[in-house]
C-alpha cells in the first residue's frame, strides 16, 4: 500500500474541490507463486492485509468529506 498515492489522491481532490460520486476500490496483491516461495507467511499476510484490507479503509475514510450526496463506494476483491 502506498500511503502517498492516497494522500496525492485526496489533496488533489480538495484542491480541485472535486465531488466524487462513485469511488471503486480495486487493490490487491497478484503476484506469482515464486514471489511468496521465499517469504514468510507473517510478511505475506502483512502484505496482503496492507494492500487489499487497510488501503480500502484508508481511501474511503479519507474521501468521504469528498462525496457527493448519494454516491457509491465499491469494494472489489479477489
Amino acid at each position: 500500500m502506498d500511503d502517498s498515492s492516497i494522500k496525492n489522491f485526496v489533496e488533489f481532490v480538495k484542491k480541485e474541490n472535486i465531488k466524487i460520486d462513485i469511488l471503486i476500490n480495486n487493490a490487491g496483491v497478484g503476484t506469482e507463486i515464486s514471489y511468496w516461495k521465499d517469504k514468510n507467511p507473517e510478511e505475506i499476510m502483512k502484505t496482503i492485509l496492507n494492500t487489499n484490507y487497510r488501503g480500502t479503509i484508508k481511501l474511503t475514510a479519507y474521501t468521504i468529506p469528498f462525496l457527493s450526496s448519494g454516491a457509491k463506494v465499491i469494494n472489489i476483491s479477489s
